[in-house]
């Protein structure tokens, strides 16, 4: 693709994500009281962002800066328009997935898989005991998710095994030939 054409579809996708803006905040003022439209906000400021900044968004800086500062406005919300419910942390906790990923893609899957079942296992218990701290519910998400760094461990596992087989193999086929 050439250096005109990305630029254009850059600014395409800018026009676009104002578009649709602007759209949403007429039909919001037209159409409600509740300014619903300030939920919105963030998603069409981080899609004309990221058609400006394209690959520099995997820069781990980068990311937490931005996802702070999304997740501050979305807090502020919560605590202005909505402040019965915390819901706020759902949204943080989805949110934060796109640094963390961003962090740990160089570690390796295992760290990436160990480090997001801590992550929900925090978030489960979180909202258990937000919402009923009465009934413990939050284990059987725990459970489900304990399979995701489990598979990673043992597909390495295997996958190192069958490497160090063919390695060895190898190894006694070339000793033999000599």
């Amino acid at each position: 693709m050439t250096v005109k054409k990305i630029s254009q579809l850059r600014l395409f996708s800018i026009a676009a994500s104002i578009y649709v803006l602007l759209f949403l905040i007429l039909n919001n003022i037209l159409q409600t009281s509740f300014p619903w439209v300030l939920f919105c906000i963030p998603a069409f400021a981080i899609w004309m962002i990221a058609s400006l900044l394209t690959r520099r968004m995997l820069s781990a800086p980068l990311a937490f800066t931005l996802t702070s500062a999304v997740a501050a406005y979305y807090a502020a919300l919560n605590v202005f328009l909505a402040p019965n419910h915390p819901w706020s942390l759902y949204v943080i906790f989805a949110l934060l997935w796109y640094p963390f990923t961003v962090w740990l893609a160089e570690k390796g899957a295992l760290a990436l898989s160990i480090f997001g079942f801590l992550w929900s296992a925090a978030f489960y218990i979180t909202v258990n005991l937000i919402t009923t701290p009465n009934v413990i519910w939050a284990i059987y998400p725990i459970f489900a998710v304990f399979w995701w760094p489990l598979s990673i461990f043992f597909f390495g596992r295997k996958r190192r095994e069958k490497h160090e087989v063919t390695f060895i193999r190898s190894s006694e086929q070339l000793s033999s030939n000599r």
